[in-house]
């Protein structure tokens, strides 16, 4: 584990606003918890945190967001996730990283890593680190769907961290 990610592994609050090229990006919070699954989108576009949002939200999740690994790994225990989808190509804390964290500390909690260039190596270092599953970008909306029913699935089926 690198030192940035056991110096935020301490951390309680995820930044409301992060201020990134000019723009302002808003970390959305959890909501009070219901029978709907949980589920967090981790990437530094804000673009995709976006319409991944949007999408897990029609699907009838609560969706939280994080821009980075700095902001994930605190996110983690604020909003306990049923499932976490996790960009691979974020800067900082990288998605491997992050997941290794993950896997540590929340084995039960399914990641699907998300990514630009979904190449054989991607996918085997991801699946080797303990992902549930690699889909690419631009997203194939049925697959996506069908990918976080039978995550979340898998979630609810499993004992909570």
């Amino acid at each position: 584990m690198t030192e940035a990610v056991r110096a935020l592994s301490g951390k309680s609050l995820v930044p409301e606003v992060e201020v990134r090229a000019g723009r302002r990006h808003r970390v959305l919070a959890p909501r009070a918890v219901t029978g709907r699954g949980r589920v967090l989108v981790v990437d530094d576009e804000p673009e995709v945190l976006e319409t991944l949002r949007e999408i897990l939200e029609e699907l009838g999740y609560e969706a939280s967001t994080a821009a980075s690994g700095e902001q994930a790994i605190p996110a983690m225990a604020i909003v306990r996730p049923h499932v976490v989808f996790l960009d691979w190509l974020i800067p900082g804390v990288s998605g491997m990283e992050a997941l290794t964290y993950f896997r540590q500390h929340y084995r039960t909690v399914p990641v699907i890593v998300i990514t630009g260039s979904i190449e054989q190596e991607v996918a085997r270092q991801a699946s080797a680190g303990g992902a549930f599953d690699v889909v690419g970008k631009p997203f194939d909306l049925p697959a996506l769907k069908g990918l976080a029913a039978r995550a979340m699935s898998v979630a609810r089926a499993a004992p909570r961290h």
